[in-house]
């Protein structure tokens, strides 16, 4: 019992363990430094292939619309109203999930013609805004100012009265846009318009401006100084013809007077010569 009592008032033997707590706070630093490198690597590698994917989609839905823009006005040059709401209505509903203003504007303006457009987008090209909202003269002047004559004449052949139709006719003969203005000639008919200039011939086709021999001969008197009371006398018409195709020049040439009409011809002959 002694020696047990002597055993127990000793003290055990302690195991001393050395930890060197700055050595693995380095070293776990480093593994996470590892860790957090590659994925780095791999979120960046994750961003890439999205961002091609994201590219790519959008591409192909530019591809998908204007594929639909091409159908709708087909459609729309036909007479086929619901042939142009079938054609972009389920491709308007995909592109308005992205950021688009040229195209969703474009798409959206083509299903407010057909009369199928509910609540107007709000983030989209002016032009086609303007358009949308009502205000077609406004769309029709900023497609002009921004270099686009045909979509300038076909809102004012569309939504405009006589003048602006003849107007659009003579620029979409001078384009050489003839399903447009087949389009417009039998829109002017139902109208009750009268007296509708036909189709250009080739002697018009072959004209820089799209002028008919008889414009590019008034033309040609107007630059001698006549007016119209002497033209007519010379071609033996009436004031009043001379005066339509003097409107019609004037429309071709997209200038307000006969002053800069001439001189419009005279700066590109000078620059051709």
């Amino acid at each position: 019992m002694p020696n047990v009592l002597r055993n127990a008032d000793r003290q055990p033997s302690a195991c001393h363990v050395t930890f060197n707590f700055e050595d693995m706070a380095v070293q776990a630093q480093g593994y996470l430094a590892g860790i957090r490198a590659q994925a780095a690597k791999i979120v960046a590698e994750a961003h890439q292939q999205a961002d091609a994917i994201r590219r790519e989609a959008q591409q192909e839905g530019q591809r998908l619309g204007m594929l639909a823009v091409v159908c709708a006005e087909a459609a729309w040059l036909a007479g086929d109203r619901d042939g142009v709401v079938r054609e972009i209505a389920p491709v308007y509903e995909l592109a308005r999930r992205r950021r688009d203003p040229r195209m969703n504007g474009e798409l959206a303006a083509w299903l407010s013609r057909a009369g199928a457009l509910g609540e107007p987008p709000a983030d989209v090209a002016e032009p086609y805004a303007q358009e949308i909202c009502g205000d077609w003269r406004a769309a029709a002047s900023a497609w002009r100012m921004l270099g686009c004559p045909y979509e300038h004449a076909c809102l004012l052949g569309w939504y405009g009265n006589e003048a602006d139709q003849r107007q659009a006719l003579a620029i979409f003969e001078r384009l050489g846009a003839a399903p447009a203005a087949r389009f417009l000639r039998r829109q002017m008919r139902a109208g009750g318009v009268r007296r509708i200039p036909r189709g250009s011939r080739s002697s018009t086709r072959g004209n820089r401006f799209g002028l008919t021999r008889r414009e590019a001969e008034i033309l040609g008197l107007l630059s001698e100084g006549l007016r119209s009371a002497s033209i007519a006398k010379r071609l033996f018409v009436s004031p009043k013809t001379v005066e339509h195709h003097v409107s019609a020049i004037l429309a071709k040439l997209g200038v307000s007077s006969r002053a800069e009409a001439v001189a419009r011809v005279r700066k590109d002959s000078d620059r051709r010569s």
